[in-house]
C-alpha cells in the first residue's frame, strides 16, 4: 500500500510518480553542477573578497583577492586593521600559457556564513512496528543556514608536449541548520488504521545538515524531524521521528 502513495519500502520497485520526482531532482542536480562548471571556467569558483593566503615559500597571511579575467590580484593586509596595501600587489596569472612559479603550492581559504535554498531529494525513514524502513521522495523546500569553509589550492603541471596546465582544486565543507515545509502521504498504513482517507499532509521539517564538495560537485546529507501540521499528527507514526536525507541546495549568499 505504501508504494501507491510514494513511500517505498527498501528493495521494492519505484512507482511512476516517484520516478518522475526522481527525474526532476536529477535535472535540478545537473543544473546545479552545470552552473558550477560554468563558474569554474571563468574564475575557478573564486570571488572577490578576503582570504587566508599560503604558498610554498610564504606563511599564512590575510589578503584581499580581486578576480580578473586573466589573473588574480592579491593585496596584503596593511598595518591598519581592516585595510589592505594597494601599492603592494601580487599578481597570479590564470592563463595556461604563463609559467607562474607563484602559483605553485598557492592556497587561498576563507570561511563565513552561508544561506541556501534546499530540497531533500530522498528521505530514508527508519522502520516502525507497523511498517519497514521507507524511502520518500515527496516535493519539499526549505532554508539552510550554517558555517562554510572553502579552500582553493593551485597546482601547475606540464603535459608531455610542454603545455602548462593550471589546476585549481576546490573543496568546501558546510555545517548548519535547516527548516522548511514538505508533504507526506497520509493513509491507513502510516496511522495504524486510525484514518481511512488518503491525502498529502503538510509537514514542518527541521534538522541539521552537512554539505561537502570537491571541484564543481557538491552534495549534502541531513538528519531531520517532521511535524505534521493537521489534526492527525497524534496518530501519524513518523511524528517527530528522525530521518536521513540526501539534499541539494542553491546558494543565496554569493
Amino acid at each position: 500500500m505504501a508504494d501507491s502513495v510514494h513511500c517505498i519500502p527498501v528493495g521494492c520497485s519505484l512507482s511512476s510518480d516517484v520516478k518522475k520526482n526522481a527525474l526532476f531532482y536529477l535535472l535540478l542536480a545537473i543544473l546545479h553542477i552545470g552552473c558550477g562548471t560554468l563558474k569554474e571556467s571563468v574564475s575557478h569558483g573564486l570571488t572577490d573578497g578576503v582570504y587566508r593566503y599560503k604558498s610554498a615559500d610564504n606563511p599564512k597571511s590575510t589578503v584581499y583577492v580581486q578576480v580578473e579575467e586573466t589573473h588574480l590580484e592579491l593585496y596584503p593586509a596593511s598595518s591598519i586593521k581592516g585595510t589592505f596595501d594597494t601599492t603592494n600587489i601580487l599578481v597570479v596569472p590564470m592563463s595556461e600559457e604563463v609559467n607562474d612559479p607563484i602559483g605553485k603550492g598557492l592556497c587561498l581559504s576563507k570561511q563565513g556564513w552561508d544561506l541556501d535554498l534546499i530540497t531533500v531529494v530522498f528521505k530514508y525513514r527508519f522502520h516502525t512496528p507497523s511498517l519497514p524502513q521507507q524511502f520518500s521522495s515527496h516535493l519539499n523546500g526549505g532554508l539552510y543556514f550554517g558555517r562554510k569553509w572553502e579552500s582553493f589550492r593551485f597546482q601547475n603541471s606540464v603535459n608531455r608536449i610542454g603545455h602548462i596546465k593550471k589546476n585549481v582544486q576546490y573543496k568546501t565543507l558546510d555545517l548548519g541548520f535547516m527548516v522548511g515545509l514538505g508533504s507526506t502521504p497520509m493513509n491507513a498504513s502510516v496511522t495504524q488504521n486510525q484514518i481511512q482517507t488518503e491525502y498529502d499532509g503538510l509537514v514542518f521539517q527541521k534538522g541539521i545538515a552537512v554539505f561537502g564538495g570537491v571541484s564543481q560537485f557538491t552534495f549534502g546529507f541531513g538528519l531531520g524531524f517532521d511535524t505534521l501540521l493537521d489534526q492527525n499528527r497524534k496518530v501519524w507514526i513518523y511524528q517527530e521521528k528522525p530521518w536521513i536525507g540526501l539534499m541539494v541546495g542553491i546558494n543565496l549568499t554569493e
